[in-house]
């Protein structure tokens, strides 16, 4: 068992293969998943709770938004504030 664990960390002369093409090979997948993750929380809309994905932007603001929340064109920021203060009271209503 303690010369297998050698052998699969790639200890046993082979300079790294055995690792490499094996447990090695998920770094790679474990960083694209990271990425897929970060690139979705970057262009997630940003009204609070809403998971879709965003492609308005906020007028004077970073923030971007989606057309669910605003079907109708460009929202201004005060539409963004407008529209979270009314989910907001339609939750502590419920």
């Amino acid at each position: 068992m303690v010369m297998d664990l050698g052998h699969v960390l790639g200890a046993d002369g082979r300079e790294w293969y055995n690792f490499w093409s094996g447990m090695g090979a998920d770094v790679g997948q474990v960083a694209l998943f990271g990425a897929a993750i970060g690139l979705y929380r970057k262009h997630r809309c940003h009204v609070k709770g809403c998971w879709r994905l965003a492609n308005q932007q906020v007028e004077g603001t970073s923030w971007y938004v989606c057309h669910h929340h605003h079907p109708d064109g460009r929202p201004t920021h005060a539409d963004v504030l407008r529209a979270v203060s009314a989910s907001r009271s339609d939750a502590t209503s419920s």
